[in-house]
């Protein structure tokens, strides 16, 4: 595990979820597995993280106020490639899902979500 944690380390990670409960405990696993990891509320902040710097992964719920995560999603890629994308959703939101691989996500979790759920769908990601 520390070797994969001096791996992870320079791997940066953009979460964006508009719940600061999951937001919070989700980075924190993900700081534990050695990533860096950067939080936004929304998809407006995220896009301003985003001109800062680049990140390895964003993973984005689809559901926030402001700029949701479908549009962030299109956005991003009306923009270029950029990190691939890991879209989560709530039980509701299998449309969503679906609708985000269509935008440009290139993986899906759906709410409530595992620890190892989490980290195996990053894993494929980074």
């Amino acid at each position: 595990m520390a070797a994969e944690a001096q791996t992870n380390h320079s791997r940066r990670i953009l979460l964006v979820d508009d719940d600061d409960i999951l937001r919070d405990a989700s980075g924190r696993v993900l700081e534990r597995a050695g990533f860096h990891v950067l939080t936004a509320q929304d998809g407006k902040k995220a896009l301003r993280i985003l001109e800062e710097g680049s990140v390895d992964l964003v993973i984005t719920d689809l559901v926030m106020p402001e700029l949701d995560g479908l549009e962030l999603i299109r956005e991003l890629r009306r923009r270029g490639a950029g990190p691939p994308i890991l879209a989560i959703s709530g039980e509701s939101g299998w449309r969503f899902l679906q609708m985000a691989m269509v935008f440009g996500a290139q993986g899906t979790l759906l709410k409530p979500y595992s620890i190892e759920q989490l980290m195996e769908a990053v894993g494929r990601l980074v």
